[in-house]
């Protein structure tokens, strides 16, 4: 129970971090670059992911299991440094929308409501990748574990490439309209997830090689969706406001899709397991189909 009530306090407070992050950068840059501004920004926690599945293990090897909790805190601690003494929160002679009264619309609208549902199925797709991806290449691929836990990064590596592509492309094509390209990509990530159904006859790069592209295709829409699009949003629902919704909700999606994917696991199997990750990525895929070309015009 206290361990339980001690990660219950450390994801409320990690929690209060991207709406607030989303609200800064959507102050600074206008609708014309946010898609690549927030397309590098996205990387952030990817980033993270990297260095915690590569540094965790050595971490616990060379200094014992209590340093991998205090050694990234000091490190975060001492990032609060930098952070308060040079970030502002708005250009202060030519803030965006500063001084415009936003006209604000009802945030349980129909558009946030199929944003909302899409990032939640996605989330789905980005657990089961990113929690199970290690479980899967040692059962599997017979991979031994440290090796497994390398190849794993390779999720968020691709991801990394795929939310700088997604965020430069929006801004690029179709007068950074975002929902094309999620489409696009979700149908790629589908198709990807497809080919992972024959797992056994991949070997190791093969299983490898599909996991990049899977990373890729996920968090290219996954950062469009947490990022890009309560930036866009802001004057319409309030950018922290509809980040906070959407991430919060999304994370709820997780808590029952964890458990319910292990369960998959052990009871019908790998094959099966893959199956409900591609159904939940087609479905996102049918959801934003739903809103091609109503997107509003940018803020």
């Amino acid at each position: 129970m206290p361990y339980k009530f001690i990660r219950f306090l450390k994801n409320a407070k990690q929690s209060t971090g991207w709406p607030s992050v989303v609200k800064i950068i959507s102050e600074w840059f206008s609708g014309g670059s946010r898609g690549k501004v927030g397309g590098i920004f996205g990387t952030c926690f990817l980033a993270g992911s990297i260095a915690a599945l590569t540094l965790s293990g050595f971490i616990q090897a060379e200094f014992g299991w209590r340093a991998v909790f205090t050694l990234p805190s000091i490190v975060v601690i001492a990032s609060t440094i930098p952070f308060n003494a040079f970030v502002r929160e708005r250009v202060e002679a030519t803030a965006v929308g500063h001084g415009v009264k936003p006209d604000r619309q009802p945030i349980l609208s129909r558009e946030v409501l199929t944003i909302v549902t899409a990032y939640v199925l996605l989330q789905i797709v980005r657990s089961g990748l990113s929690l199970w991806a290690p479980t899967f290449l040692f059962e599997i691929q017979a991979m031994p574990l440290t090796y497994a836990s390398y190849g794993a990064a390779i999720i968020p590596l691709g991801g990394m490439f795929g939310s700088i592509i997604s965020g430069w492309a929006s801004d690029r094509f179709n007068r950074s309209r975002r929902i094309p390209i999620m489409v696009v990509m979700t149908a790629g990530l589908s198709l990807t997830l497809l080919l992972l159904h024959g797992y056994e006859r991949l070997g190791s790069v093969g299983g490898v090689s599909l996991l990049f592209i899977s990373g890729l295709s996920l968090y290219g829409p996954h950062v469009i969706l947490s990022t890009i699009i309560p930036m866009d949003r802001s004057q319409s629902y309030g950018a922290a406001n509809l980040a906070g919704i959407i991430d919060g909700l999304g994370y709820v999606g997780m808590m029952f899709a964890d458990p319910f994917i292990g369960w998959i696991v052990d009871c019908r199997g790998w094959g099966d397991a893959v199956a409900f990750w591609t159904l939940s990525s087609i479905c996102t895929t049918l959801l934003l189909l739903t809103i091609w070309g109503k997107e509003h015009e940018q803020d």
